[in-house]
């Protein structure tokens, strides 16, 4: 019985030599003998955790711009507010006029940066899935110390950014983006390195 496959290659099989889709096998990938896994399973980790922390951002900073135009309103609408004495007795208190467009100012830059910031973080983690992006990661992780002036951002972000340098840092992990640059899939990469023994 003849077939035009020879030795009976199940071309669906995504390790077969000879695939009809042309997509290569991973131990295709020319790696050196002397070639560590490294922290290259750990990108995919870190792109997820950019994703996760950067689209809480952008919630925080879209309820932080929505703060900034309801706040003020509702100080200029309430009549408790705007005859309370101690805007009256207290010399230094600012008229309350002056405080709604200071509110609005302040919650207005803190929403926008933590809009933008978190934008960012969300780009460049779903970028690291398909290891894409390593330098803008890197200014992700870094502007997301920014966060500092919103306080309740600051751990998970300096987290974030500790353990992101490690991982992107790491030698095979840069030998990792090389070949995604050269056209090899993420997953192709993963299952290759996946196969070297531990170490840097």
């Amino acid at each position: 019985m003849s077939s035009d496959q020879p030795f009976n290659i199940d071309p669906g099989n995504p390790y077969a030599a000879n695939r009809e889709d042309g997509q290569r096998k991973p131990e295709q990938i020319p790696l050196s003998q002397d070639q560590r896994r490294g922290r290259v399973n750990q990108v995919s980790t870190l792109g997820i955790l950019m994703s996760v922390h950067g689209g809480l951002m952008v919630i925080a900073g879209t309820g932080l711009a929505i703060l900034a135009f309801i706040t003020p309103q509702m100080m200029k609408n309430n009549p408790a507010f705007q005859n309370n004495p101690a805007f009256q007795q207290a010399p230094n208190m600012p008229a309350p006029e002056e405080m709604a467009r200071w509110i609005m100012i302040t919650y207005g830059t803190l929403g926008v940066s933590l809009l933008m910031i978190g934008l960012l973080n969300l780009i460049s983690g779903l970028m690291l899935t398909r290891f894409r992006g390593k330098t803008l990661a890197i200014v992700s992780l870094t502007t997301g110390l920014l966060t500092m002036i919103t306080c309740f951002c600051l751990p998970t972000s300096a987290g974030l950014f500790i353990y992101g340098l490690v991982v992107l840092l790491d030698a095979p992990v840069k030998t990792a983006f090389d070949y995604a640059d050269r056209g090899y899939t993420a997953q192709e990469i993963q299952v290759a390195f996946a196969r070297l023994p531990l170490g840097q």
